[in-house]
């Protein structure tokens, strides 16, 4: 799994099904819509699959995670 750090304290990786609860718990805020373009208000477990999706399937067509 690739990591990226961006500095002591934050990490990113890929997302992957076993985070969706976390990450829609974070990311399920009416300020992260008001602050975004196409992440919507209500998040739910649907909108996190479909994002899975999205990257995986830019992922293959980039050669390499997204």
């Amino acid at each position: 799994m690739d990591f990226i750090k961006v500095d002591n304290s934050i990490t990113l990786s890929p997302i992957v099904e076993d985070y969706f609860f976390l990450f829609i718990e974070r990311i399920n805020d009416p300020k992260v819509y008001d602050n975004t373009l196409k992440i919507p208000y209500p998040y739910s477990l649907k909108d996190a699959q479909n994002a899975l999706d999205n990257f995986s399937n830019c992922s293959k067509s980039f050669g390499k995670s997204t």
